[in-house]
């Protein structure tokens, strides 16, 4: 009964207490970002209709540039320039793939593995570490290139990076058992890190209260599915 008045209080709480209600709907609108670029109106409309947005890159992208790459950084730094010019809306920045960007520094013997050490930190949305972990990147390039200037628009996009203001995080997303194909979806569940902080961010709440919310409605849920077992038993007399 303790569980089931701890799950009506969440739904029943006002939503300027502490005790936040969840069930609302997150919506996610891709858009592709050469239609960012170059369709100035559907820009407008977009600024219009949603309350923030996300510039997603591939963090294997942030990784020496090859001659024929140039353009997808470029794409990254115009697309960041466009963000920070609408104002008015909140934006961040997500970098996907970063256990394979992690795995790749790992192995680079001209980077500091120990940077890497508190890995959580990164996917707990912690920009202390996250731009310190660029930053490190940053100096690992700039300190092995040859020439010196060979990289220097990955170097400019990871300065943009760094000095973006915390109001603009920067969060790292990784999956864990992504399947290549249906048959291994099915025997391992795929498993997302870093997801449920950009979530958080998205809805203005703290992952700890998230996490307690999740747990309660468990609760509420598991204890409702054995009084359903027990009614059942009753009724069928053992």
């Amino acid at each position: 009964m303790a569980k089931i008045l701890k799950f009506l209080q969440y739904l029943t709480a006002p939503p300027n207490t502490s005790k936040k209600s969840f069930y609302f709907t997150l919506a996610l609108y891709d858009v592709a970002g050469e239609a960012v670029e170059k369709e100035v109106e559907q820009i407008e409309r977009i600024k219009n209709r949603v309350d923030k947005i996300a510039l997603v890159i591939d963090a294997m992208d942030l990784l020496e540039v090859k001659t024929n790459e140039k353009g997808i950084l470029a794409e990254h730094r115009r697309g960041l320039k466009r963000l920070k010019e609408l104002g008015g809306k909140p934006f961040c920045v997500i970098l996907t793939k970063t256990d394979l960007f992690t795995q790749y520094l790992k192995n680079n013997p001209a980077f500091n593995a120990k940077v890497l050490q508190n890995w959580e930190d990164f996917f707990k949305g912690d920009q202390t570490a996250i731009k310190g972990l660029l930053r490190y990147w940053k100096r690992t390039i700039t300190e092995n290139s040859s020439p010196a200037n060979s990289q220097i628009n990955l170097l400019n996009f990871l300065s943009e990076l760094i000095s973006l203001e915390n109001q603009t995080p920067i969060f790292m997303l990784a999956t864990k058992n992504l399947p290549t194909d249906a048959e291994k979806m099915v025997e391992v569940q795929p498993f997302s890190y870093g997801l449920d902080t950009f979530v958080c961010w998205c809805l203005e709440i703290k992952r700890e209260e998230i996490i307690e919310t999740s747990q309660t409605i468990r609760d509420y849920l598991f204890t409702e599915e054995l009084n359903t077992i027990s009614d059942v038993k009753s009724e069928n007399g053992t």
